[in-house]
């Protein structure tokens, strides 16, 4: 399962990049601009908010099992969730949290 993790991380990362780069560049960056394109509609609300609320459960969530079992480099899936998005965040803690529960166990 850790290659998997690691996998998805990796996947999870490149696609919403392959989206967000071209847009990037073509409106120079714009980060306010990509906030109203995503509220413009209610579909887009819906999705926003969606991601937003789930973004800010992984981080509890994270957070809250970083009080009980320590994960090395916990962190990067915080930053992950931050910089690119779920879709990075929570594979990478599965897959830092596979590797010390492989690590403990030998």
């Amino acid at each position: 399962m850790k290659h998997f993790w690691l996998a998805l991380t990796v996947v999870g990362t490149v696609v919403p990049y392959a989206f967000f780069i071209p847009w990037a560049l073509e409106h120079d960056f714009d980060i306010p601009l990509l906030f109203v394109q995503n509220t413009e509609t209610l579909g887009g609300r819906f999705f926003t908010a969606d991601l937003i609320l789930t973004g800010l459960a992984l981080i509890i969530y994270v957070l809250a099992r970083e009080r009980h079992r320590h994960v090395p480099y916990y962190g990067l899936s915080l930053l992950g969730t931050l910089l690119v998005g779920i879709s990075c965040g929570l594979p990478l803690y599965f897959y830092l949290e596979e590797r010390e529960r492989l690590r403990s166990t030998r």
